[in-house]
């Protein structure tokens, strides 16, 4: 099975393959392989041996494997070239592994021809020197040569007698000074024969200390230039080559993304690769730390720098895995110049850093990139905390310092670098301007939501006496309750999420700082809160306080915020009241030219539900002609903002609307273009939980497809289970038990199902104050007494349902002429007084006509009130005439 460390280098492995075939039929080659630690030079000769050992059953050529040490001394002099002589002919014992290898050249070498008299006098010569010190050194030259000469030689011989053969000398930059003296001849002397040398050779070390007074590099260009030795060159594997390893390791299942990012975390090194393999998880983490050996590794050529370079790199790497010089300098408190110079030495001589491309905002500055992401992660981490957070700091600030232009990807670099260093007054205003920008230009939501929450964190680590903390935090914290209220969550909050909390903290901060325009707009944001957290009568006092607040400050935008939101939600109580707050949110809207900014998403996002409310309340009210024009305006604009987010509620108003009008096919449509934007954007959502519902409401009435609404309520309410908005959760459940109640007038078990819910309703209810959704409940759970045969009780409910809707009036969310027409049919079952039957009858029948003369257009007056719903059971309104 192939090596799990190998893949790839197909060009590579063709050339050394040929090779080896050369020198079986009796030519001479000499090859280099170089390349950086971890890149795979080891593992591109373990498959040259392994397919060498395939070609036949008899191998047709021996190889001779010998490793150089990474020190220079008695123990490792001559040492690949003892180890070649040892392959040739083994001792007869093994304590050549456990002696110096200088220890065995006289036994081995001594008598030959050539090499023992000059050994000899070598020895001689050098015991004069040290003993007496009248010898110069470099009369030992000479004999250094001789030996070295007559080593060769008889390395040649012995080679030859052997057969073609393949010496592979691994880590050949730390061969010792002796044996490349050795290897100076032998590479000249055989060639000619059936000999083939193969040499590795690690470029990271090309900067450490000369043998001898010329370095192995020197050497090898050498050898290169006379025509002796050829050369490979390992880069990095290319990002297939690493999918490739990964899945060998971990099946088919990995993310792009994740093989993308291994692949620059390592640098396209197939050891670090290989190293990292059993940490990996196939969502791109890891499991635990780095292995001790692979940081070893990554950290082992930095001890050739400098120490200046090394401290340079440092400074780098707090950028990123891409800097900027001049961002460098200024980290460093070092010249733009000399670091100029220094990098680009760098990036030529070191094999740490390349040249990258300039940013475009950015045209000037010389850009560099890590080759590595591990080695840039592992000089990061060479830093103290306190230098760390100083150099993020002084990056963010250069950041800053190259203009107002910068795009998203540089001010979004420049704010994780204000996090990540000491508190700065700017780093909060910084994050807050993203965040709105983002939030504006509908590029993520998501993005804007969590760069609110940065800034949040940013502006609580300055003093509390910092100049606009205060105001800095209400800002914040107003933009962030902002763009996630259409996630909030009234139960199962995880914890750390207060909502409250965080509200009353802003609301706090304003009051401070003495703004009384903050001051309105955190306690609209605190009652916003109260709604989901403790139900409608807290919200509603504390959203009309903010009114109150926001008159006194002349403030138009204030204003409007707090009348669009305290509009929003009155009707739940008093419909009349609400519809009053709306209209004139409408005309402080229409008739101040200051409230025209679209670029400001909490203005922008209140028009939107301004008009929508306004639009589905004037449909509650029962004015079906107005809504229509205005819901209709409203989802049209919708379309076309790019921040559209609020489409799905506007469509689900629209689609009430024309289902109430007996317009199902219409009403269908506009819940199936709600659905489909909502799954096309992912993620749970309320709102696609209540439009759910209503097709499935829609369906119930089409025997030929209702089988299929009960598949769609269960997710339905699931859905709503797991966003629990506290507005929308009666209203769904209450769907849900109408649904059943219509599929089960002869089927107990549903019958029992749809109580149970409506029940529910009712006890929830009580407790949030959403008396529009108890009164539904009641009036579901009369008529479902009714079909059960429990009149009695079933007229107890309908009376209840009644009497709050005297006293309440009119409704959001609740068609008060089904409610008076259920009632009537349950009291007059009972026996009820046939004035009071007659008296809702005659109010439905009002009710209806009402709502037709609000109709403009004939054709839709006309199918509203022969195919709506509830008209079908009032067969005396097809008989009244056309008004036109």
């Amino acid at each position: 099975m192939r090596s799990i460390a190998f893949v790839d280098r197909v060009e590579h492995v063709d050339k050394l393959m040929e090779l080896t075939e050369d020198v079986y039929r009796g030519q001479s080659r000499a090859l280099v392989v170089e390349g950086p630690l971890g890149i795979g030079k080891s593992a591109l000769l373990d498959e040259l041996v392994r397919l060498t050992q395939l070609c036949t059953a008899e191998p047709t050529i021996r190889m001779i494997r010998a490793r150089c040490q990474a020190f220079v001394g008695e123990t490792n002099a001559y040492g690949p070239v003892m180890a070649i002589f040892n392959a040739l002919h083994p001792p007869r014992a093994v304590r050549h592994i456990k002696y110096a290898a200088v220890q065995h050249l006289p036994e081995l070498v001594g008598s030959l021809p050539l090499v023992g008299p000059a050994l000899a006098a070598a020895a001689q010569i050098t015991q004069a020197a040290i003993d007496s010190g009248s010898v110069q050194g470099d009369s030992l030259l000479p004999y250094r040569q001789s030996v070295a000469h007559g080593l060769a030689s008889a390395l040649v011989d012995a080679l030859v007698n052997a057969g073609p053969t393949l010496v592979i000398v691994d880590d050949v930059q730390w061969i010792d000074p002796s044996s490349l003296l050795v290897f100076d001849h032998f590479i000249e002397q055989s060639w000619g024969h059936p000999v083939g040398v193969v040499l590795i050779h690690e470029t990271n070390q090309d900067s450490g200390p000369p043998s001898e007074g010329a370095t192995v590099r020197e050497f090898l260009d050498r050898w290169q230039l006379q025509g002796r030795l050829e050369r490979i060159t390992l880069g990095a594997l290319s990002d297939g080559a690493v999918a490739e390893l990964v899945r060998l390791y971990h099946g088919p299942d990995i993310a792009t993304s994740t093989l993308t990012r291994l692949s620059r975390l390592t640098g396209g090194r197939p050891a670090y690769v290989v190293q990292l393999l059993p940490l990996m998880r196939t969502d791109g983490g890891l499991d635990g730390p780095l292995p001790e050996a692979l940081r070893r590794a990554v950290r082992r050529p930095l001890a050739l720098l400098e120490t200046s370079d090394r401290e340079l790199l440092i400074v780098a790497a707090t950028q990123g895995s891409t800097f900027l010089a001049p961002l460098v300098a200024r980290a460093a408190d070092l010249e733009e110049q000399e670091v100029q110079d220094r990098l680009h030495r760098l990036s030529r001589e070191s094999g740490f850093i390349s040249a990258a491309p300039n940013p475009d905002w950015a045209p000037l500055a010389d850009c560099y990139q890590f080759d590595c992401l591990l080695l840039q992660k592992e000089l990061y981490a060479e830093q103290s905390p306190s230098r760390r957070r100083q150099r993020h700091t002084k990056i963010a600030e250069g950041l800053m310092a190259l203009g107002h232009e910068l795009p998203l990807d540089a001010r979004l670099d420049c704010v994780r670098h204000f996090r990540s260093g000491v508190p700065h007054p700017a780093s909060g205003t910084e994050h807050l301007k993203l965040a709105k920008d983002v939030a504006v230009k509908g590029l993520s939501f998501a993005e804007a939501e969590t760069l609110c929450r940065f800034a949040v964190q940013e502006i609580e680590r300055l003093p509390e006496r910092a100049s606009h903390r205060d105001s800095l935090m209400a800002q914040a914290v107003e933009l962030l309750l902002n763009i996630t209220e259409i996630h909030w969550q009234a139960r199962r909050r995880p914890k750390g999420d207060d909502l409250e909390g965080l509200a009353a903290h802003a609301e706090e901060a304003a009051r401070r700082c003495g703004d009384p325009v903050l001051t309105a707009r955190t306690v609209m944001l605190h009652g916003k809160v109260l709604l989901h957290t403790q139900g409608l009568v807290p919200s509603l006092d504390m959203l009309k306080l903010a009114v109150e607040l926001a008159r006194d400050t002349d403030n138009s935008l204030a204003l409007f915020v707090a009348l669009a939101e305290y509009g929003r939600q009155l009707p739940k109580r008093d419909l009349i009241g609400g519809l009053t707050v709306l209209r004139e949110a409408q005309r402080l809207y229409e008739t101040d030219p200051r409230l025209r900014n679209l670029s400001d998403p909490v203005l922008r996002h209140a028009r939107n539900l301004t008009d929508m409310q306004l639009g589905v309340n004037l449909f509650d009210a029962g004015d079906f002609g107005a809504a229509l024009v205005h819901l209709t305006a409203c989802v049209e604009r919708l379309r076309e903002d790019p921040l559209n987010a609020e489409l799905p509620i506007a469509l689900n108003y629209l689609a009430q609307l024309y289902a109430a009008m007996g317009d199902a096919d219409t009403a269908e449509n506009a819940l199936r273009e709600a659905l489909s934007f909502e799954e096309t954007r992912g993620g749970l959502s309320g709102w696609h939980a209540y439009n759910s519902a209503l097709l499935a409401r829609l369906i119930a009435f089409d025997p030929a497809r209702r089988h299929a609404c009960q598949p769609m309520l269960a997710e339905a309410w699931r859905e709503t289970e797991q966003t629990w908005l506290l507005n929308l959760v009666p209203i769904v459940r209450n769907l849900y038990a109408e649904v059943l109640l219509l599929l089960g007038d002869t089927d107990p078990a549903l019958l029992n199902q749809s109580l149970a819910l409506a029940e529910e309703t009712i006890e929830e209810t009580r407790r949030t104050g959403m008396i529009r959704s108890e009164i539904a409940a009641l009036s579901l759970i009369s008529r479902i007494r009714h079909l059960r045969g429990e009149t009695e009780a079933a007229a107890v409910l309908a009376r209840d349902a009644l009497d709050i809707l005297r006293r309440v009036g009119d409704l959001p969310a609740l068609r008060t002429e089904e409610v008076l027409h259920h009632a009537a049919e349950v009291l007059e079952t009972v026996g009820h007084s046939q004035e009071t039957v007659m008296w809702l009858r005659a109010d439905v029948q009002d009710r209806v006509q009402r709502i037709a003369d609000s109709i403009t257009d004939c054709a839709q007056r006309a199918r509203y009130l022969q195919h709506s719903p509830l008209n079908q059971k009032l067969p005396y309104l097809s008989e009244q005439p056309d008004r036109t």
